[in-house]
């Protein structure tokens, strides 16, 4: 199950709305509305504030590539885009 299909699953499983779910996180419908629908990821603020809203650990939201949950064996599935800093 991909990032997107994650959220969505844990919105419905706690009976909100995409707006709800924005209320509760502080940011637009359309941001929620894109990340489920894989248009977008959230960052990692965004993304520990959805894990309190849901109460689960962030780490739901990663999966493993093989059976082993060793630390290397885990792929994120939210990217985190960097900047060149001036």
């Amino acid at each position: 199950m991909e990032f997107n299909e994650k959220l969505q699953f844990f919105r419905k499983k706690s009976g909100l709305t995409q707006e709800q779910l924005a209320e509760k996180l502080n940011i637009s419908r359309t941001a929620v509305s894109k990340w489920e629908s894989g248009r977008g990821f959230p960052n990692i603020e965004a993304l520990k504030n959805i894990s309190k809203v849901f109460q689960i650990p962030s780490m739901t939201f990663f999966r493993a590539r093989n059976s082993s949950l060793s630390p290397r064996a885990i792929t994120p599935l939210v990217w985190i885009r960097s900047t060149a800093l001036p």
